[in-house]
Formats: structure tokens, sequence, C-alpha cells
């Protein structure tokens, strides 16, 4: 982890904003494949992320696993650090190693359902499917996450619905 990093998880600012007026390496990853923006995004603290933004930071940068800062900020229920995001133009609709959406882990239960109305907003795919080729709104309904299931059912944004007929979910098969 280096000092850029440390600082941006931890919150501190001021050292943070030294390390950036000095240029510290921005968009180094670490053996997760981590940078300071993605070290951030699961803390939320929204001055910490905008000053890594505004020093060059990438916003779409993926970990490891696929993840970028938008997918881990959206499921760690940070609405407002999803919200900036958004406006910088990420990649709404990257998908991790086993083909899920930020949409997609927004719409599981215990998830922020206002973050789901923000993905939809900024034009995430209601039709995402995982790689196995689940549907996320038929996940959100099977998982009892009913809110982000009316959302993706009534998104009207592009025609899409994301859902499927649910008697043929593997769920449902005898």
């Amino acid at each position: 982890m280096t000092a850029l990093m440390y600082a941006a998880a931890n919150g501190h600012q001021s050292i943070l904003e030294a390390l950036l007026y000095k240029c510290a390496a921005i968009n180094v990853a670490d053996g997760n494949g981590q940078t300071a923006l993605t070290h951030v995004a699961t803390k939320g603290n929204e001055n910490t992320f905008k000053a890594l933004i505004l020093g060059g930071c990438g916003i779409n940068i993926r970990n490891k696993d696929g993840r970028t800062p938008i997918y881990l900020a959206a499921s760690s229920g940070f609405e407002v650090v999803v919200k900036i995001i958004v406006s910088k133009s990420c990649e709404i609709d990257a998908k991790d190693t086993k083909g899920r959406t930020t949409l997609w882990w927004s719409a599981s239960p215990g998830n922020n359902t206002a973050i789901v109305q923000t993905l939809l907003k900024n034009g995430a795919s209601p039709d995402a499917k995982s790689e196995s080729g689940e549907r996320l709104g038929d996940i959100a309904h099977l998982t009892g996450n009913e809110d982000a299931y009316e959302l993706l059912r009534l998104d009207a944004k592009n025609g899409s619905s994301g859902l499927r007929s649910i008697k043929t979910h593997r769920f449902f098969k005898t």
C-alpha cells in the first residue's frame, strides 16, 4: 500500500492533498489491483474522493475482481460517491469477472434503492445478465428486494425491463 493509498483509505485529507501536490503516483495498484480511488470508494469519504478525481485518478480502473470504483461505492451503499462518479462519465455497465454489473449488485437485497435509481437515470442497462444467464430483475424479485424490482420493472428510459417470465427461472423449475 502506497502512502497515497493509506492517506486516502484512512481519510487523512491534508496528507492526501500534500501527496497530490507533490505529484504522487495516483493510479498505482496494490497486490489486489486496488488504487487509492478504489480504496476510498468503499469508505464513502466524499472530500477524499473528490480530491483524488481532481488529482487525475482513473475512475474506470478495475481491481483483480474486475470491479471499478462505482461498483465498490454502490455495493458499499455510498450514494453520494456514486453520484460523483456518474457525473464523470464512467463505464456504468462495466462487468466484474463474473459478468455482474454495478446495477446487478445494487439490486441485491439490503442495498440502497436510491443507488439503483441513480444508476438507471444515468443509463445503466436493466437488461444485464450474469455469466450464468440470470437477469438482475429476476434476482431482485427472487431475493426479496421488491423496491429494486419495481424500479427495474418500471424503467422506461430505454424501453427495457430487465425481467423475464419468473416461471422460467431455474429456481422454479421442478
